[in-house]
């Protein structure tokens, strides 16, 4: 099987957005579940930095992002079990013109509007958009030594 032959295969793209979904979801439960900030840090003015509840949440893009390709993935696994993915499908199905919708409107413009902008503004100053002091609260891929 060639590389090409790989990439249409419905079996490998479907594990592919299995795969982000997984990723996303992860995301999303971590958000909600997994992030206590605090017992991580030690002043109640860097506590205020991490949102903790949902309705502080719900207003950065960023989290809105996390949602909008979250539900993006499940559309595409619908798709994937009863739609096509044909390139050009003489006449589509709903679920894939819906997922084609979603990524032209929400999913592609969103997440590129995201990180463009967070890596702009964190290479101009990091302490604008993701503090020193909120190291102890996010994982790192840092070795520990």
């Amino acid at each position: 099987m060639t590389k090409v032959e790989l990439y249409k295969s419905r079996v490998f793209v479907t594990i592919i957005h299995l795969c982000a979904l997984g990723q996303f979801a992860y995301g999303l439960y971590y958000s909600s579940f997994e992030i206590q900030r605090s017992y991580k840090l030690k002043t109640s003015l860097n506590r205020r930095l991490v949102p903790e509840s949902l309705p502080q949440k719900i207003k950065l893009l960023s989290y809105w992002s996390l949602i909008i390709q979250a539900l993006y993935y499940i559309v595409s696994l619908v798709n994937d079990f009863v739609g096509t993915n044909e390139l050009t499908p003489k006449k589509p199905p709903a679920v894939r013109r819906f997922k084609d919708w979603l990524m032209a409107t929400l999913a592609f413009p969103v997440a590129i509007n995201v990180g463009v902008t967070f890596w702009t503004l964190y290479a101009i100053d990091r302490e604008l958009v993701f503090p020193k002091v909120l190291d102890p609260v996010f994982p790192s891929n840092k070795p520990s030594s």
